[in-house]
């Protein structure tokens, strides 16, 4: 399981490669490290509400943005006994400050799409991103599972 300190980097070390409506990814791209070589950090957004402080506070912020570890424990209870080990991608966790990811916000306002901007920003709530092997990098071919809710509506 991959471990780091993100917070020992700076934001120079980081590059924006993309974002979804939960989370913005960055691939770490600074001196080489052997906990952080070849990875991506994926770090939960938060949306913009006009009663939000800048920290995420206010009186309709959302709560604290939790480290449920669901992505890990996923990974770890159903796709590893599905595949082998070798195929998959490493998870783990890289602990962050909210002054680093305050830099990081700040750093990669210019690299996001317009509408992102007005939409969300990383949340400064959190003490921890999800660390991965970046496969953006590699040559091969990459399959991606995702969980989605099984909820029916009455339609």
């Amino acid at each position: 399981m991959l471990r780091a300190d993100s917070s020992s980097t700076t934001v120079a070390d980081w590059t924006y490669i993309a974002e979804g409506g939960d989370t913005m990814v960055l691939a770490y791209t600074g001196q080489p490290r052997a906990d952080l070589d070849r990875t991506v950090l994926r770090l939960k957004k938060l949306r913009r509400n006009p009663t939000m402080l800048p920290d995420g506070s206010g009186p309709y912020a959302p709560e604290p943005v939790t480290d449920d570890n669901f992505t890990l424990r996923y990974q770890h209870e159903i796709i590893e006994r599905l595949l082998p080990t070798k195929l998959l991608p490493r998870y783990g966790t890289a602990q962050v400050t909210p002054q680093w990811l305050a830099s990081v916000n700040d750093a990669m306002e210019n690299k996001r799409p317009a509408q992102r901007l007005i939409d969300d920003y990383i949340s400064l709530r959190q003490s921890r991103g999800l660390l991965a092997t970046n496969l953006i990098a590699g040559n091969g071919v990459v399959v991606e599972l995702k969980v989605r809710s099984c909820a029916r509506s009455n339609r």
